[in-house]
């Protein structure tokens, strides 16, 4: 868009640095500024936001997270990723041995 030329249209440009915009364009394709104020429901979801991240305290101590169960040797079998990955393979040989059997 930058450089064409205007062919008696009324084009409107960029408040930070003057590059035409589209009438349905937000954002400047060139420096990136907003065009005209964001929708109200938005500037009041962003201001609340904004309130409760002020109110958080940036110091003491972080909530524990709960230690996993112990798991038992079967369960850490199938957490292996090449023990899941043959736990596959063999189903799927399993369907192609009972389908090749059923035709």
């Amino acid at each position: 868009m930058h450089g064409e030329p205007d062919n008696g249209r009324n084009m409107i440009s960029c408040g930070e640095c003057g590059s035409p915009l589209a009438h349905d364009q937000r954002y400047c394709v060139e420096c990136g500024a907003r065009r005209g104020a964001p929708p109200r429901h938005i500037s009041q979801m962003i201001g609340a936001i904004m309130e409760r991240g002020q109110r958080v305290s940036a110091g003491g101590a972080l909530p524990r997270k709960p230690q996993p169960v112990e798991a038992g040797t079967f369960d850490a079998w199938l957490r292996a990723p090449r023990a899941a990955a043959v736990a596959v393979m063999g189903m799927l040989g399993f369907g192609v041995v009972v389908g090749s059997l059923v035709q």
